[in-house]
Formats: structure tokens, C-alpha cells, sequence
């Protein structure tokens, strides 16, 4: 409900633009130095709806654009790159796309070829990722045929002929080695516009294929030597294309379709937040009692009128834009009903827009500060603004992050251990990065899940700026679908281990059809680059990590098929219950229940990474970050029956941001790196970037240790002893239960929710432990439990901090 912003790559680095040295590219000299227009020059990202691109921004006149998927050479152009998309400009649903004249566009296939004795045969092309050489970049390829494999690299570059900017020339250059004899390389390729046959130069054979009058010239050039060859294009002078520039959006459709509206909202159905239509015939019968309220809320922000999930406040909004807003879509529903002819009953009870509910901190609402047995401090210096995606450490202690950021960025933080963050320095080590959200040092050298590949970052030349992104993975089917996250990034015995979500539609529905891979543990062997699926049926798993007993859990958010966000245990094979990939092709499976079901609003939104907590009394426990519902979580869980199990528990806020990712350091310390954007992804009221640390302080915190399923009820165990007057009354215990029933429905109503009678209490002798016997207790069940703060203390009159916890009752023990 924003203004949408537009990016040309100049201004998405925020950098002003380098003038550039004309220069003239010589078949056998070394090129001068040359200058780039942006500081981050070579990108990887989706483009014009093609995903696996990489972008390389030659000159302030000229873009080159390849598709790593097919090996081939997509797009040369005059003009920019339109960055939009949540991670460049917040625009929801969208992603980056060329703008300008193209005088190179080649089609969609792969252009390789290998010719054995007068033989063609096609090979299989494999990108290997980009390497830094000399002010310039290569791409390189595998062309695997037969049982061998010939190594190409290709270095794109521009020059301006005799020095007139008006007349452009784009250079490739091509190196071949491992070539057997007798064999040529072949790539299929456009020289040029026009019909002059004469638009090209080149060093190697170039056999003409068409010269159709007026258009383009295509041919095929051979490359038969291990040696550099290179084909030079001469261009047209042409007027720059830049397009109408894009008007700030004022109208309602435009505010409606636009930043982070479509993030949580559709038309129809309910997402995140209400669909457009449910909310118009709500209030449509008193529009004109409400409407000056609704705009104040889409300013303000707010929650509590659909739930627990709260509005994203929009303060760059003035009162009439929101006030356009309110009334496009009350609207919709008298286009709605004269289209129908009736009105939908939605069964929805709503509450007064004005209504509130008290609300303690811990006690049936978020904590708000930082759990007592542990100190907070800055683990980032003030101009370090990361979106952390993912965080490591290097052997020497030093902390690794990359950015999920315009820049797609790897820093190197030193200094963490010294506790005073403005002795904290950082180094940029790599950037170009597409929203990597996954990273792990391994034997000293650094991967990073990019959203559509797995990529070693190299220091060839050992000065600690990355020279070449080697391609370790990128063999998963993708589409361009802004919703196609890879998540991760876990390693052991030898391999990797991530996450794919699903893609999406604006407003958070399933896109239809779904690629088949989508929704899966991705599993890469870090030897040869060889994947396969091991798990399915997830849809925005975004958290996989090491839990209790060493095994690898995953937190997945709530959507259709999934009525409440939950935690998994990661097993092979394993099926978690979204059928939006397969909805034919799962009917009659039986999901994998979670070890717990997390509500959405009261104890998560966006659960992220899950980790190991081993402190203090919290011994083989684990605790997830929220994005959204923002600070961190604790799950004990326990084996029943021979599956995980068991309980959630508020654990900690006061953070400066929404947690993404969590690492403990090598100084024992927790470290939380903190994300946002907008639309539901960000915790609200705090920053959209932070990284801070938490170190244990040896406090005694009174609250619930864990909670255990006994045959005949539930135990709960305390941090410390109960006093003389607090759990021996029923009233000190209200005790709930429900089971959700997933549907294609975004997220899903507690079904049969009823109190349960406690039948009877007992102590242990200790007074550390409370048996509480629950006859209507039933398996596949969530049991919710809340404590009455005010008269359940410690022996030595603390109160609680948190009153509540979630026990999934996957099983009743025998």
C-alpha cells in the first residue's frame, strides 16, 4: 500500500556512476584499465522472467545479460536493470528486468555443440560459476560428452570503435582446454544487426547459417585450438530506449498492487491477512462509520480485528491515500454483489475494529525484553546494516555473514570477542549474490546458498576478496517465481543441507502449477556437486538445523495445507503434508506430524533456523528465531513411542530485529542475526538488519523447564521449586486442547478447541515437578497450558517468566 520503487543498477548500489576510458579492444594486446559504472558490476538474479541470469553491467552503455541454466549468452543492451523485487525495492511478486535498445538477443536454447570427425554431437552444459581476472569476468563451462569433458571459459567485454561512444562493439573471448584432436567446438551466436555481412570480426571460423535481409545475421563459430578466440560485434550507433519513467503511484490500484499489500492480502482468499473482499463486505453496510478508522489502521498499523497476525503500520502513507485505499476496496463489494447477485455469508466473527484486550508480557502476549540469564550486547558496528541470511565462523574465530540485500554481500566481522562493537571491523569479501539465505564454513572455506544455486566462494589469489564463485549445485528445476527460496545451510559427513519453498502467488496462495522440486531437503554432495531429494511436502521451510540428540530439524511457516507454523524432525523420506507440488500424487499419504505445531500469532509467524541450547538448566533443548513474531523460542522435545515430540515456550525478546539465523560462536556466545521487509516478513515496531549477541550469565530464571506426556496427563517441570502455596489448586492450571486439519486454505482454525478437567495434582517431593492427571487428554492434539502468574512462584517468590507453553500430543504414552 506504498509508493513502488524503481532501481536502475546505479542507483540500487548507491554509488554514482565512474566515467569510462575509451579504449579499443586489440586481438593480442592486454586491455587497458578499465572502470566499471557500479561498484557491484557482475549480479546474479532472475531477469525478464528467465531465472538463473547473471548480469554483468559492462559500461554505462552497455549490459550483458547470460543464462547460467543454458550456457548461453541471453542479452546485450543499452540502457539498466530494473531491480525490483522485496530484496531490491520491497515490491512484492516482482523481479528485475532489462530496459532499453537490445541489439543482441539470442534465443532460448543451448547454443553448444561439438563436431567429432564430421559427427555433431550436443553435450550436456555445465556452469561452473565466474571467476575475476585482471578487471574483468569470465564465465566458465563444462561441455560433457561421451566420457569427456572440454573446459570453456568466456570473457565478455565492450569497446568503443575508434573511440566513437556512438559506435559500440561487444567482444567475446573464448578459451578452450581439453580439447581431443580432431574436434571442434561449436557455438551458435548472432554477429550482428543489419545485412552487412561484415558486423563481425573474429580470430576463428565463423560459418554464416542466415542472412535473411534486414535481419539478423547468425551463424557458428568454430573453435578448434586450445587458444584464445575471440568474436568482436560491431553495433549500429542507436538512441538509448530508456522508456517512460515510472510515475510515483498515487492512484488506489496502484498503492493496492504495489510494495507490501500483495505480501499479506488477495482478493479472495485469506492469506497472511483478510482478503480484499471479506474485509469490503464487512464493513461495506457501514462504510461511512469505519472508513476514517480503516485509513488511520493501514497508517498506524495494528492487530486483534483478524487475529493475532499484526498490520504492517504504512507511515509513508498520508490520510488520503489511505483513505482512497479504504474505499477501493469496500467497493469490491457491490462490484462483487452485482456480479453475483447475493452475498457470501464468510462465517467470520469479527471484533470491533476499536476493541482491545489487556495484554502482560508473557503471560497470553510476546515477552518483551531479553531473557535474565542472558546479556545482550552489539556484535556489529553502527554503519554494518545486515540482513543477515546466513553466519558462520571462520577457523581463526572470525564471524562470515552474507547479506540478503540489494548487494547480495559476504562480509568477514573481526573483533567480536572484544565485546565493544566499535572495535569491530568488516571487510566486504564478495558481493552479486542472489538472496542468499545459507551459509557454512567448511574446512576453512566459505559456501553460500544463493536462491537458485549452491556456490564456493574462492580467494585464488589469497588477499581475501573472492575471486571466483564456483558453481558446486545448481541441478534443482526452477521457474521464475519470486517465492522460490533456498534455505539452509547445514553440512555434515560430506554434504549439504538445505530447503526449497514453494512458489507463491501474490497474497501468499500456491502458484499453480508447481515445479516439481519445490518443497523439498535438497541433499549436495560437497565432492562432485551431485544432489538429491531426500524429504517433501514443506512449503516456506525456512530454518534447518542441528536440534537435540545431533539430528537435523526444520522450521516450516504456516500457508495453505499447513494450518500453523510448525517444527519437523528431518527424516529420509519423509512426507510433512503440503500437497500444493503434488496434489494428485499425495492423496492418501500419511503426513509426518511435527514435533510441534507453533499457533500462528501466539507463539510464531515466521519461524526461522533452529539450533541447539545446552546452557544452564536447558540441557539437550533447542530454540528457533521468529522473523515476524520476532525474538526467540524454546522446544523441549522428548521420544514417545519413538518419535520426537513435545513443548514450546516463550523464551526471549528485546532484539533489535526479526531473527533470521543463529550461531554459536566459538566464545560460547549466542549470536542472532536479525532480517526484514516488508509485508510479513519482519518483526514490527524493530529494524529490518541487526546481529547481535547473547552470552549466558548463570541467572536463575523461574519458569517451565519442560513438559513430559505421562499415560494419564502431562508433567511439568520447573527451573526451580514451587513455594508452599503455588500448584496445589486447580485454578492454578488452565488447560486446553484442539487438532488442526490441513486444507488449501492459507493456515486453519483450532478444531473441537475444549478445556480439559483436571482430575488430580501431584507434587514431587522436590516441589520441582507437577503431575497434573488429564482424563480427556487425546493423542494427535495440541495441549496448551497456562499457569496463573499471579499466584504460581518460586520458594523464593519469583514469578514466572512466561505462563504459557504448546504441547503437541502426537501420542499418549503406553
Amino acid at each position: 500500500m506504498c509508493k513502488r520503487k524503481r532501481y536502475n543498477i546505479d542507483y540500487l548500489i548507491n554509488i554514482s556512476s565512474v566515467a569510462i576510458g575509451l579504449f579499443l579492444l586489440a586481438c593480442n594486446e592486454s586491455p587497458v584499465k578499465i572502470e566499471r559504472p557500479n561498484e557491484v558490476w557482475v549480479t546474479r538474479s532472475v531477469l525478464d522472467k528467465r531465472p538463473r541470469m547473471i548480469n554483468i553491467a559492462l559500461n554505462k552503455n552497455i549490459y550483458v545479460a547470460y543464462s547460467t541454466q543454458l550456457g548461453a549468452l541471453y542479452k546485450v543492451w543499452q540502457g539498466r536493470i530494473n531491480y525490483d523485487g522485496a530484496v531490491y525495492n520491497e515490491v512484492h511478486g516482482f523481479q528485475p528486468s532489462s530496459q532499453g535498445h537490445s541489439f543482441i538477443e539470442e534465443p532460448a536454447k543451448k547454443p553448444w555443440s561439438i563436431r567429432i570427425n564430421g559427427s555433431t554431437i550436443v553435450p550436456d552444459v555445465i556452469y561452473k560459476g565466474h571467476v575475476f581476472n585482471s578487471q574483468q569476468v569470465s564465465l566458465k563451462y563444462n561441455l560433457c560428452y561421451l566420457r569427456d569433458t572440454i573446459y570453456v571459459q568466456e570473457t565478455p567485454e565492450y569497446f568503443a570503435i575508434d573511440g566513437d561512444t556512438t559506435k559500440l562493439g561487444f567482444e567475446r573471448r573464448f578459451t578452450i582446454s581439453r580439447l581431443p584432436e580432431n574436434t571442434d567446438v561449436l557455438i551458435d551466436l548472432q554477429a550482428g544487426e543489419g545485412s552487412q555481412l561484415y558486423s563481425y570480426k573474429t580470430n576463428g571460423h565463423f560459418e554464416i547459417v542466415t542472412n535473411q535481409k534486414e535481419k539478423n545475421v547468425r551463424g557458428r563459430l568454430v573453435l578448434n585450438k586450445e587458444e584464445t578466440f575471440f568474436l568482436q560485434v560491431y553495433a549500429r550507433p542507436v538512441v538509448i530506449e530508456h522508456g517512460e519513467d515510472v510515475k510515483e503511484a498515487t492512484g488506489a490500484q496502484a498503492l493496492l498492487e504495489n510494495k507490501d499489500c500483495a505480501g499479506c492480502h488477495n482478493k479472495d482468499v485469506h492469506t497472511v491477512g483478510p482478503a480484499y473482499l471479506d474485509i469490503a463486505r464487512r464493513y461495506a453496510a457501514n462504510a461511512g462509520e469505519y472508513v476514517d478508522r480503516l485509513a488511520m489502521k493501514i497508517i498506524n498499523g495494528g492487530s486483534g480485528n483478524w487475529g493475532n497476525v499484526p498490520m504492517t503500520p504504512h507511515p509513508d502513507l498520508n490520510f488520503d491515500q489511505a483513505k482512497a485505499l479504504v474505499d477501493f476496496i469496500i467497493a469490491m463489494d457491490s462490484a462483487t454483489h452485482h456480479q453475483s447477485g447475493k452475498r457470501e455469508n464468510t462465517g467470520v466473527v469479527f471484533n470491533d475494529p476499536g476493541q482491545k484486550t489487556e495484554e502482560y508480557p508473557g503471560d497470553g502476549a510476546p515477552l518483551k525484553d531479553v531473557h535474565p540469564a542472558f546479556t545482550l550486547s552489539q556484535a556489529r558496528p553502527a554503519g554494518l546494516h545486515p540482513r543477515v541470511g546466513g553466519m558462520d565462523f571462520l577457523p581463526d574465530g572470525r564471524m562470515v555473514i552474507c547479506t540478503w540485500d540489494p548487494e547480495g554481500s559476504v562480509y568477514v566481522l573481526d573483533g567480536l570477542r572484544q565485546k565493544d562493537s566499535t572495535a569491530i571491523t568488516v571487510k566486504r569479501i564478495a558481493s552479486g549474490l542472489a538472496e542468499p539465505l545459507g551459509l557454512k564454513v567448511v574446512d576453512g572455506e566459505i559456501y553460500v546458498l544463493q536462491k537458485q544455486e549452491l556456490t564456493h566462494l574462492k580467494d585464488n589469489d589469497r588477499d581475501e576478496i573472492i575471486d571466483e564463485y564456483e558453481t558446486v549445485c545448481n541441478s534443482w528445476k526452477v521457474s521464475d517465481n519470486f517465492h522460490e527460496f533456498a534455505f539452509g545451510l547445514i553440512y555434515r559427513d560430506g554434504f549439504f543441507y538445505a530447503t526449497l519453498a514453494t512458489a507463491v502467488n501474490y497474497g501468499g496462495s500456491s502458484a499453480q502449477p508447481q515445479i516439481p522440486d519445490r518443497g523439498k531437503v535438497i541433499k549436495i554432495s560437497r565432492k562432485d556437486g551431485s544432489c538429491s531429494f531426500i524429504a517433501s511436502g514443506l512449503r516456506t521451510p525456512n530454518g534447518i538445523g542441528i536440534g537435540v540428540d545431533n539430528e537435523i530439524f526444520i522450521a516450516d511457516n504456516q500457508g495453505d495445507w499447513l494450518p500453523a507454523n510448525k517444527i519437523v524432525h528431518m527424516q529420509t523420506g519423509a512426507w510433512y503434508g503440503s500437497r500444493s507440488v503434488d496434489f494428485e500424487g499425495t492423496k492418501g499419504l500419511s503426513s509426518t506430524m511435527p514435533v510441534v505445531w507453533l499457533p500462528q500469532g501466539e507463539i510464531a509467524n515466521s519461524p526461522s533456523q533452529v539450533t541447539v541450547l545446552n546452557k544452564g538448566p536447558y540441557k539437550n533443548q533447542m530454540i528457533y528465531g521468529d522473523v515476524t513474531h520476532g525474538g526467540i523460542k524454546r522446544v523441549f522435545a522428548e521420544k514417545v513411542n519413538g518419535k520426537y515430540q513435545g513443548a514450546v515456550f516463550r523464551f526471549s525478546q528485546g532484539l533489535e530485529a526479526g531473527i533470521n539465523r543463529m550461531i554459536w560462536g566459538p566464545d560460547s556466545a549466542l549470536y542472532a542475526g536479525g532480517i526484514g521487509s516488508s509485508g510479513n516478513w519482519g518483526h514490527p515496531g524493530k529494524l529490518t538488519y541487526g546481529l547481535q549477541r547473547l552470552e549466558y550469565n548463570h541467572t536463575a530464571v523461574f519458569e517451565m523447564l519442560a513438559i513430559r506426556a505421562k499415560h494419564n496427563g502431562i508433567e511439568i517441570e520447573f527451573t526451580s521449586p514451587l513455594s508452599n502455596t503455588s500448584g496445589n489448586e486447580l485454578s492454578d492450571y488452565t488447560i486446553k486442547q484442539w487438532w488442526y486439519q490441513p486444507t488449501e486454505n492459507y493456515g486453519g482454525p483450532k478444531m473441537n478447541e475444549e478445556k480439559l478437567d483436571i482430575k488430580s495434582i501431584r507434587l514431587s517431593a522436590d516441589r520441582r515437578k507437577v503431575l497434573l492427571e488429564l482424563p480427556g487428554m487425546k493423542p494427535e492434539h495440541i495441549l496448551y497450558v497456562r499457569l496463573d502468574r499471579k499466584v504460581v512462584l518460586s520458594e523464593a517468590n519469583q514469578p514466572l517468566w512466561s505462563t504459557e507453553a504448546w504441547y503437541t500430543m502426537n501420542s499418549i504414552p503406553d
